[in-house]
């Protein structure tokens, strides 16, 4: 376990840093490798500067690894998203019994009610308090932008920070930040694509989405890959609001607009759906990324011919229910906490830290070893098939010149009357969604 200090940035204290920082020997190799010259060149490939660390980042780690995680235990937020906290620690139980790594991975948890201060708040009290090694799973995108500075200043990595918006994801900046979870960007160019297929010459589009960085972040890439079609309308619903969307819409209906988009959140998206029903608005729609498969069901025959991408196994439904890596996670889960249930966003805590434990098996292997730097490297540079997402989806990373784990999707349509989602296209965007 490493103990942070804030302001070591003296000169001395820098020039000591440099002269030590770099000089261990890998762990596992033969005689002295010169792991300065690793060190430099991982840290070149990441833009990051060794020299501002207050920690020996190339150290290798104890016994025992502190794994600091925000979750969102309270708040309107919770029971969408806070099934995830349990899941994610029998993953780390699981890891630490057959990873034979000879490093136990202690998974800390703390509250941050799905708010950007509180996850600042806990995330300072992660690294002061429990003095953690990494952080891992923080969700969302307003409270990854939240952390990533101070962590960054503490040179200790996020792996992954749980966020599809595009301004949480900028590894130029906050080179100790990696995201990871199917990107808004990808959601709206799936979207954006179906429309413009059916709509051949373009048509109106009506928006809804959640007042928060996400839901900016969406609406700044349904028009970036708008194409012929034209975004007519938009209405906001607070992150926050437990009630339907009545006014706003009524105010999107009011346009004629062919098509709806709705990006509330995880909470709001059964509502969304019914209210839309109740007006009988019988536009296209397309929902976000971010509703769980349950909430479908929740929303009955409101939800009958919703569109949404998904690149995970739904362990709900359809063909992986008898997956055995999808059965064997559910099994395991239940044992271990039997009150939470079983969502394709409760599986969430078994897919986010499948990159960390991947990162962890090869920085045990390379010249850097165990170490902050280590798993930073081997984070950056994965790619490999997560054995929870569908067939034809990778996480694939390749430092600044690729910053996008996840760029294919499917697009699928609801079905109420079954309950299942029917597999619309396969849309592939890799190596597209970096640049844009």
């Amino acid at each position: 376990m490493f103990t942070h200090h804030k302001h070591l940035a003296g000169a001395v204290l820098a020039l000591a840093f440099l002269v030590t920082a770099c000089s261990s020997p890998s762990s596992g190799s033969e005689g002295v490798t010169d792991v300065s010259s690793e060190a430099s060149s991982a840290a070149a490939a990441l833009g990051i500067d060794l020299a501002s660390c207050p920690t020996d980042v190339t150290k290798p780690f104890g016994a025992t690894v502190k794994v600091g995680n925000t979750i969102p235990q309270t708040g309107p937020v919770a029971p969408a998203l806070g099934v995830i906290g349990p899941a994610m620690k029998e993953a780390f139980r699981q890891f630490n019994e057959t990873s034979g790594l000879g490093a136990t991975f202690e998974l800390v948890q703390s509250d941050d009610a799905f708010t950007p201060d509180k996850a600042l708040t806990a995330t300072q009290t992660l690294l002061d308090k429990d003095g953690v090694d990494l952080m891992t799973g923080v969700i969302g995108t307003a409270q990854v932008a939240a952390v990533r500075g101070v962590l960054g200043g503490e040179c200790v990595p996020l792996l992954p920070g749980v966020s599809g918006g595009r301004s949480a994801n900028n590894p130029t900046e906050y080179p100790w930040t990696s995201a990871f979870t199917q990107p808004s960007a990808l959601d709206a160019r799936i979207m954006m694509a179906s429309i413009n297929e059916n709509h051949p010459d373009g048509t109106n589009v009506a928006v809804l989405y959640a007042n928060n960085e996400s839901g900016k972040d969406y609406l700044s890439d349904l028009e970036k890959y708008a194409g012929k079609s034209k975004i007519v309308k938009t209405e906001t619903i607070e992150a926050t609001e437990t009630g339907s969307p009545s006014s706003q819409i009524t105010t999107l209906r009011s346009t004629g607009a062919n098509v709806l988009i709705a990006v509330p959140t995880a909470a709001q998206c059964a509502s969304t759906m019914q209210e839309v029903a109740n007006q009988g608005w019988e536009a296209d729609r397309y929902m976000s990324s971010v509703c769980a498969s349950t909430t479908f069901d929740v929303a009955g025959a409101a939800a009958d011919g919703w569109h949404v991408t998904t690149y995970v196994k739904d362990a709900t439904r359809g063909e992986f229910v008898n997956d055995p890596v999808v059965v064997a996670a559910i099994e395991s889960i239940k044992k271990a906490s039997p009150n939470t249930p079983i969502t394709t966003t409760t599986l969430g805590g078994f897919l986010y830290p499948q990159p960390f434990f991947e990162a962890a098996k090869v920085a045990a292997k390379s010249p850097l070893g165990l170490s902050r730097l280590g798993m930073m490297s081997a984070y950056t540079t994965l790619d490999f098939q997560p054995t929870l997402l569908m067939p034809g989806v990778r996480f694939k990373l390749d430092g600044l010149d690729d910053q996008v784990a996840i760029e294919a999707s499917y697009l699928t349509a609801y079905h109420s009357d079954t309950k299942l989602f029917e597999n619309v296209k396969l849309y592939d965007f890799e190596g597209q969604m970096t640049t844009g």
